[in-house]
């Protein structure tokens, strides 16, 4: 039976140590944990001041990005990290990341 998208089942050798307190997903007795990909990225320090410049002089973002020659803003580089992290360490260290997964901004 195929997992619908998005909820893949782990393996054993995939539920590793939490990546902040180095102990297993369940020390604290929490049935949830979170599975967290980080990847690097950069500004476009060039691309952003143009978008700005463009900005002032048409007095608008939304003209200024519709005739910007890019909209480039940032770039991502290197590739994405996985980490775990148990329930505990998501709220007690990482309070913003579990903010982030019930749907904040």
């Amino acid at each position: 039976m195929r997992s619908p998208e998005g909820t893949e089942p782990f393996d054993f050798n995939d539920v590793l140590k939490c990546a902040l307190c180095r102990e297993g997903m369940a020390h604290n007795n929490q049935l949830t944990f979170y599975e967290v990909e980080i990847r690097q990225c950069v500004l476009d320090l060039d691309n952003l001041k143009q978008m700005h410049g463009m900005e002032m002089m048409m007095g608008s973002p939304a003209i200024a990005r519709a005739l910007s020659p890019t909209t480039t803003v940032a770039h991502r580089i290197g590739p994405k990290t996985r980490k775990l992290v148990c329930q505990e360490c998501a709220i007690v260290n990482l309070t913003y990341l579990a903010l982030l997964a019930e749907g904040g901004e």
